[in-house]
């Protein structure tokens, strides 16, 4: 005692008192007390006595037993905290007589959300809000929302943001950035745009991390309208875009039409000495190629080299498969050669790329040597490749061809799909096969594939090619009972057939279920309809149906018109 020594706790009066002195200070402060008296405070129990406090905040000491100390001793990856032992931890801790702080949850539950483990944070989010064990933070509320948005539940992340405004929490920027970023992600740009209003309704600043994660959005959902005034937007505050916001930009003015004006840009990114990366250039270049600008997709693959950008195969295949799309296959060997002279070796997406532009150019034999080519190659064609030889047969008048590439595309493992069966009965359609067109429409129902509405529109044609109109119209309404939607497409097909085998009242009844069920009807259904009145010495309705193509703002085509003159021509009324 002599020593100044505690006789009941081995420790001095003076560090006794100065503990005591402490902790009461800690209790008293504002940011450890319970906002109400239901809830439980931040930390410290209010029926806890000094001594039990002191009891405590000793026993902490001697343990160094805090969530972030268990966090830092545990395995960095399989072992850590948020893979699976979070709640264990805390239950420890509780069981030893631990203090936990409202810190210490908020970083597990941060780390179980950035882990995928949501059960787990909610787990603890679930206590707090029932007053358990503290009290609620906006970190935590921020935390939740990130691993909801990253696990695309969003609906749960929209309660999240309402309860968090119950609670009086304001969500910060950093809160409608990531809602912004997930229901972009998510394809809904409106609910997205809805969360950037709320954003200015409530007074908080967008910075150029949020225009360009918005801006990036606008561009992948082909929304350009809107990522061009985003980014007009974003300049007016004086934020400078970086080199990927600019690019997407840039690609939106391109796919809109705008070239002159997303060039400009480009030009200014390049003044300004951002590094634009192999992505952006091959997007870029993916953008010229869509809008058939063959000469400044090949402009900016020289602006790659010279800005000491690499092309990568990816590059080359981009610009391999958009000059074969617009029919510019004297563009083909140059790419090839360029790839070769670069040491970049065809892969498969090249040697298909290469099949279907000559398939598309009626130059089925040379398709097949790049198979071959290709096959020597060690490549292993994809089914997107055999779906191109298959519809390649089917244009070439080769059906056993067809049906042998159907054979090898599953000795290769690969199950063909709604694509391929249709491209085999459109084949079939084409050659004026009907009744294999719909032996293969049953083999595809056997093997487990659903047809879809192309499918059925393909049948329903050649059904019609054959004047079968009953067997047409039947599986018409097997096709509304699997629950497809008939489009424009069906209903004229059908529409010109009917018309051609001289059942007008069942083409004109056709013209009623698609005002009914609200199908647009189109210059092709208007024309059937026409044509098929003139042929029918009924030109009273065929005038009729031609206003109605004035008033709804269709216009005719020279079939059309040539429809109209033939017909008056027989029925000796030339003036009209």
């Amino acid at each position: 005692m002599r020593q100044g020594r505690s006789s009941l706790l081995g420790i001095s009066h003076r560090t006794l008192r100065c503990r005591l002195t402490s902790l009461l200070a800690g209790f008293t402060n504002r940011r450890l007390l319970p906002r109400d008296p239901q809830r439980q405070g931040n930390r410290i129990p209010l029926k806890c006595s000094p001594l039990n406090l002191f009891l405590s905040f000793n026993f902490r000491q001697q343990r160094s037993f805090t969530l972030n100390a268990a966090a830092q001793t545990a395995p960095s990856k399989s072992g850590s905290l948020a893979d699976g032992d979070s709640l264990k931890h805390i239950e420890d801790a509780r069981r030893s007589g631990t203090l936990l702080r409202v810190r210490d949850y908020a970083t597990f539950i941060e780390k179980c959300t950035r882990n995928g483990k949501l059960e787990e944070a909610f787990a603890i989010f679930e206590d707090l809000k029932q007053g358990k064990i503290g009290e609620l933070t906006d970190f935590i509320y921020n935390s939740l929302i990130y691993g909801c948005v990253n696990a695309q539940q969003l609906s749960k992340a929209s309660v999240l943001v309402t309860e968090m405004k119950e609670e009086g929490m304001r969500p910060d920027r950093a809160t409608y950035t990531v809602l912004m970023n997930g229901f972009m992600r998510a394809g809904q740009l409106d609910k997205a745009l809805s969360f950037f209003k709320e954003m200015g309704e409530n007074r908080i600043q967008p910075d150029a991390v949020t225009y360009q994660s918005l801006i990036a959005g606008c561009g992948r959902l082909k929304n350009h309208k809107q990522a061009v005034a985003l980014f007009e937007e974003m300049k007016k505050r004086g934020l400078q875009p970086n080199a990927p916001t600019s690019v997407s930009v840039i690609v939106a003015h391109i796919r809109s039409g705008a070239t002159r004006q997303g060039f400009a840009i480009y030009e200014e990114v390049k003044a300004k000495k951002q590094r634009i990366g192999l992505g952006q250039f091959t997007e870029m270049i993916g953008a010229c190629l869509a809008n058939k600008n063959i000469d400044k997709a090949f402009e900016l693959l020289q602006d790659m080299k010279t800005l000491g950008t690499t092309p990568s195969v990816i590059t080359y295949n981009a610009l391999m498969d958009g000059c074969v799309k617009a029919g510019k296959m004297q563009y083909v060997s140059p790419i090839l050669a360029m790839m070769t002279e670069a040491g970049i070796a065809a892969d498969a997406f090249t040697f298909t790329s290469l099949i279907d532009g000559y398939i598309r150019a009626n130059e089925f034999d040379t398709a097949l040597s790049f198979f071959e080519e290709m096959k020597a190659a060690q490549l292993q064609p994809t089914e997107v490749t055999y779906n191109v030889l298959i519809k390649g047969c089917g244009k070439d008048n080769r059906m056993d061809k067809a049906l042998e590439f159907m054979k090898a595309m599953k000795e290769d493992g690969l199950q063909p799909s709604v694509f391929t069966f249709s491209s085999i009965i459109n084949g079939y359609v084409l050659n004026g096969q009907v009744d294999n067109a719909v032996a293969a429409f049953r083999d595809m129902k056997k093997e487990g594939v659903q047809p879809n509405t192309v499918t059925y529109n393909t049948l329903l044609h050649g059904l019609m090619l054959a004047q079968q109109v009953d067997s047409t119209m039947k599986l018409f309404e097997e096709m509304k009972q699997q629950n497809l939607r008939p489009d424009e497409v069906t209903y004229t097909s059908l529409i010109d057939g009917c018309m051609k085998a001289g059942k007008t009242d069942l083409a004109f009844s056709l013209v009623e279920e698609m005002k009914n069920v609200k199908v647009p009807m189109n210059k092709q259904t208007f024309t059937a309809l026409i044509d098929g009145c003139m042929k029918h010495a009924m030109e009273d309705q065929a005038e009729l149906f031609y206003q109605q193509m004035k008033r709804e703002k269709v216009h005719p085509n020279q079939v059309t018109f040539t429809s109209l003159i033939d017909g008056y021509t027989k029925l000796n009324r030339l003036d009209e």
